[in-house]
């Protein structure tokens, strides 16, 4: 059972999935690790017209947040001083919270700030002339969803669904299974490949010339042809059409599933990180005038940045330390 008070957006994505496949509460709640009676009062409690939609219940959830942290008296500004230092040398909000709780002052609640609160006094009217949306890492102006468009899937032979991927997988406990997918350039044309490991979160990005099913599948073979065994169990996949020849990668030794159709949060990790090199590289870039080195590059500062699910350590520390580990109980 979870031991965490609030349930997150990806849980309520899947409540609102189990509800339309007409799974019970007490099914639901089996499935999520949760107690019956905390998913029987959330589909109460943000239903709208006796209806469950996902995204409408975790703003419902959002807003009730924001009044009650708006009930809280304000930080002291010494506090605020070093968020505003810390966004213009373009830290996160949340890698500013965890900082000041876990590593700086880990004994001292009044320099505690929760993410949260930090967007609410970026986003308020009253420090609204301050700008500092600008140094926020997508740059918008107001709150946006994060739910995205989502793309029609397509037929892929031997295709095995995620709801046969051991439990052992879907709980991120297990080293060396990623979630892989693309990201589309200029005119759909050229593009990435992206590959993150689920339990790391540690990322792999190749720029293809042409977003098909050969320069997909080379790319992937590229990847994990250069990883020893231990790291390249298995691999989730979006349903798109480049990765028609996705059993090349069981001549490897990988096994290969993937997800429902617009069901995009069961790769929660790659759409993150999918969205983080967004950042670097918008819409409408053309990949096939970014250099390499600079994929490379972009690719060493996303590893090489902490990570609050990660403990405030980094991905490649991580990955690094489970290829070890692996390595090591192969051996023994």
């Amino acid at each position: 059972m979870k031991k965490t008070k609030h349930l997150t957006a990806y849980e309520r994505d899947m409540i609102g999935f189990y509800l339309g496949s007409n799974e019970s509460k007490r099914s639901i709640a089996r499935k999520l690790g949760r107690g019956h009676s905390t998913i029987a009062s959330e589909i109460k409690r943000n239903s709208i017209n006796k209806r469950y939609l996902p995204i409408q219940a975790h703003e419902m959830y959002l807003d009730r947040k924001r009044i009650a942290n708006s009930l809280n008296p304000r930080k002291e500004e010494k506090v605020w001083d070093f968020v505003v230092e810390k966004l213009k040398n373009n830290w996160a909000p949340e890698l500013i919270s965890g900082r000041l709780r876990y590593i700086l002052y880990p004994d001292d609640k009044s320099w505690w700030i929760s993410t949260e609160c930090i967007y609410d006094r970026i986003y308020s009217k009253r420090y609204r002339s301050e700008s500092l949306w600008k140094y926020l890492p997508r740059k918008h102006n107001r709150r946006k969803s994060k739910y995205r468009g989502r793309r029609r899937g397509s037929k892929i032979p031997d295709r095995v669904s995620i709801s046969q991927r051991g439990e052992e997988i879907d709980s991120k406990e297990t080293f060396g299974h990623w979630e892989g997918d693309s990201v589309l350039g200029k005119g759909r044309k050229s593009g990435l490949h992206t590959e993150v490991e689920r339990k790391s979160r540690y990322l792999e990005i190749r720029k293809i010339s042409r977003v098909n099913s050969q320069k997909s599948i080379n790319a992937q073979l590229d990847i994990f042809k250069s990883l020893p065994e231990v790291a390249r169990k298995s691999d989730t996949l979006d349903n798109g059409v480049e990765f028609v020849k996705h059993a090349e990668l069981h001549k490897i030794g990988m096994k290969t599933y993937f997800a429902h159709p617009y069901c995009s949060w069961e790769r929660g990790s790659n759409e993150w990180h999918n969205g983080l090199i967004r950042r670097y590289c918008p819409k409408g870039t053309d990949f096939n005038r970014v250099t390499n080195a600079k994929i490379q590059n972009i690719q060493d500062e996303i590893n090489d940045r902490p990570r609050k699910i990660l403990n405030y350590e980094t991905p490649r520390e991580v990955f690094e330390k489970e290829i070890e580990s692996e390595s090591v109980r192969v051996r023994t």
